[in-house]
Order: C-alpha cells, then sequence, then structure tokens
C-alpha cells in the first residue's frame, strides 16, 4: 500500500486536534502527512469533522491513500498547514461499537463455538452474521451476559504488532487478511483478534450492550444488538411498551401475553361473525333478482356466491370511485373490458366466472353501463 499519511490516529487514538500539511489535493478530497482522523474500514465508520473550518464529510481509503472527503477542497494546496477537529463524539461512539463487536464475536466463539461472517455497525445497532443456521435464544442470552459483565469488569484493551507468521501460531478465530506485520487487538481474555480498527481503553466506556433479535441472511443467522446509549433507551423503551400494554389489557407483567392473545381470538370471531353476516346480506340482495346494483357490503361477500349460470355486477363505494365485482362468463367479460374499461379508468381482471376489480367513477354512470351491456347480452342470446 502506497501509504504517504502518518496514522496517528492508532499512536493516539484519543487525541481530537492535530497539525498537518497537506500533501495532495484531489476531486473528491485532501490527503494530509499524518491524521487522527480513521477511514472507514471493518465495518466501522470513517471520521468526521474540520480541517481549517472546512466540514469533512467522511474519511476513505482510496488508492491506498487515506482521503479526507470534503464539502469543498477550493481553499487547500498543497503545502498548507492545517489543523485538524475530529468529531469526536462521532469517533468515540463508534470506538464503543467496534470493541463491543469484538467482544460479541469473541463470546460467541470461546462459549458456543459459533464464527462470524460478518459485521456492520450502525449508530444504534450492531449486526453479526454468523456461521449457524440456528443459534437457541437462550445461547444468546448467555452470550449477552458473558459479554456485559466483560464490561463492568472494564477489562484492559490493547494493541500490537507481530509478525505474520506469529501471528498465525496464535490460532486466532479468524484468518488474517494482510500481508506482512499484523496488527492485533486484545480484550482481557474475551478476544484476540487481527484487527485495524480503533477501540476504546477500556471495555467499561461501552457501557452495556444489549441482545435485540435475529434475523435469517444467506442462510446464516445475522444477530442483531444493541450498544452503548442505545442499549439503555431502548431497553427503557421496550419496558414503556410493556406497560402501556398492560394498563390497555389490564395485566402485568407475563399475564399480557394470555390477555393478548384472548384479544386476538375474541378479534378473529368477531370477524368470522361480520363476515357471516355480510354474506347472509348479500344473499339477501341476490334473492331480489336484481342482476345490477350496488352492494351495501363489501364484494368480498359474493365470492361463494358466484357460480355456473349466474349473472350480476355489483358495485361498492369507496373514496375516489368505486370496487366492481362482475360474476359472468368469459364471453360478457370481455364486452365489458372493450366497452368500459377505458370509458371509465376500470382495472382488474379474473377468470372462470368471477371477475373484480376498481373504476375512477360514479357508482351511478357504471352501474347504467352495465345495466346495458347485460341487457344487450341477453337480447342476443
Amino acid at each position: 500500500m502506497n501509504q504517504i499519511t502518518e496514522q496517528v490516529y492508532y499512536i493516539e487514538p484519543y487525541a481530537q486536534t492535530l497539525n498537518a500539511h497537506v500533501v495532495k489535493v484531489r476531486e473528491d478530497g485532501i490527503v494530509l502527512d499524518r491524521t487522527i482522523f480513521y477511514p472507514e474500514g471493518g465495518g466501522q465508520e470513517g471520521d468526521r469533522g474540520f480541517i481549517n473550518g472546512v466540514r469533512v464529510l467522511d474519511t476513505r481509503l482510496t488508492d491506498g491513500q487515506i482521503v479526507h472527503i470534503m464539502e469543498t477542497t477550493d481553499p487547500f494546496r498543497e503545502g498548507y498547514e492545517v489543523e485538524t477537529v475530529l468529531d469526536w463524539p462521532h469517533r468515540w461512539h463508534f470506538m464503543k461499537a467496534h470493541t463491543a463487536q469484538h467482544m460479541i464475536s469473541g463470546t460467541m466463539y470461546t462459549k458456543a463455538g459459533i464464527n462470524t461472517v460478518a459485521v456492520h455497525m450502525s449508530d444504534e445497532i450492531i449486526t453479526v452474521e454468523t456461521d449457524r443456521g440456528d443459534i437457541p435464544l437462550e445461547t444468546l442470552y448467555q452470550i449477552e451476559s458473558a459479554v456485559n459483565e466483560e464490561i463492568i469488569n472494564s477489562r484492559e484493551v490493547s494493541s500490537l504488532e507481530v509478525s505474520h507468521s506469529e501471528a498465525e501460531s496464535l490460532g486466532l478465530r479468524r484468518s488474517i487478511k494482510v500481508s506482512g506485520d499484523v496488527r492485533l487487538v486484545q480484550i482481557g481474555n474475551v478476544d484476540l483478534i487481527a484487527c485495524g480498527g480503533i477501540h476504546v481503553r477500556r471495555t467499561g466506556e461501552i457501557g452495556r450492550i444489549s441482545y435485540a433479535g435475529s434475523e435469517i441472511v444467506r442462510s446464516h443467522v445475522r444477530t442483531i444488538w444493541y450498544y452503548s446509549s442505545s442499549a439503555v433507551s431502548h431497553q427503557r423503551e421496550d419496558r414503556e411498551v410493556v406497560n402501556e400494554a398492560g394498563v390497555l389489557l389490564s395485566s402485568r407483567g407475563r399475564n399480557i401475553i394470555p390477555a393478548l392473545e384472548h384479544l386476538i381470538q375474541e378479534n378473529r370471531n368477531l370477524k368470522a361473525e361480520v363476515r357471516s353476516r355480510e354474506e347472509m346480506i348479500a344473499s339477501l340482495v341476490l334473492a331480489d333478482g336484481k342482476k345490477v346494483f350496488s352492494s351495501p357490503v363489501e364484494l368480498s361477500a359474493y365470492h361463494k356466491l358466484c357460480s355456473e349460470g349466474r349473472v350480476f355486477f355489483a358495485v361498492y363505494e369507496r373514496e375516489g370511485g368505486v370496487n366492481w365485482l362482475l360474476c359472468a362468463s368469459d364471453g360478457l367479460f370481455s364486452r365489458f373490458r372493450e366497452k368500459l374499461f377505458p370509458l371509465y379508468a376500470m382495472k382488474g381482471g379474473g377468470k372462470g366466472i368471477m371477475y373484480q376489480g376498481s373504476a375512477s367513477c360514479s357508482a351511478d354512470e357504471l352501474l347504467s353501463a352495465a345495466q346495458g351491456i347485460i341487457m344487450e347480452s341477453e337480447r342476443n342470446g
């Protein structure tokens, strides 16, 4: 790698300001002779901040060089001395995230033999994709507890450089992706891994982590974790939701679940009763003998009533137009599609004996037009 920038962020990871010189001005940003800005990598976001008061939007490793992506590069020239100011809350937040991710992955490996396939860190969550198709919930809770215990114990986080052969002899949980000397990051007895990221000095700075759920990605379990302040805020939010649900259901704690199940079943029963009554109303409407009519209930109530040889056209008014349903042969539907679809912005289709859709017009004008087509069909046999 043609690296022309001194990586001060490794030497002084807690430095928030630094004087440096511009060595290159690019179209997308500037390159400095030394920097405290960490470039995006390993799932960790690039740093932000200011250089001579101009906003640094991101820091990236491009063409082997650390490029500070600037809001504008106009004020800068090669050789200029500049003052760099790091967006420290952003950096520290992701230092905590990166350290927490190592602790989660390391504990997964040591406690359950689970390997990490990929990671991602955002402002609120860490995702760790594993090599497993299934992980018991109890195992994930055990990992959560073990990591939080190590956070409380505020273990030291350190780094050192060793030769590639020495690093390989250590039996690290993840293969080494670089050639030459290897930078190792050690977190107490929790994890030892080759990593080029920036981490906190002690695990206590993380605060805590909490397991938030899992999803299946590429046949792998991807676990989701809250960390630092988000772990606290989301636990509070979950507690508030549970408390509010308890008030609404007049239940507490685990009694909320059976109360909710009872409510869901009552809702299902009510829907079934409403559907039964709607179908009864639909039967009574058809018994009146009309073939074209505006329905007092939703048209799905007529589905079971469509049968071979039966002909009727119903509309149900809604805001901005109508829904329609036609029980008829394919030939009659073809006439509707040919003559009425273009005139009334009708959409829909079907097969066999039932066709349905929507139209952007009034119920009266569509019913009148449909009446004409059905009468014409009956006259022609």
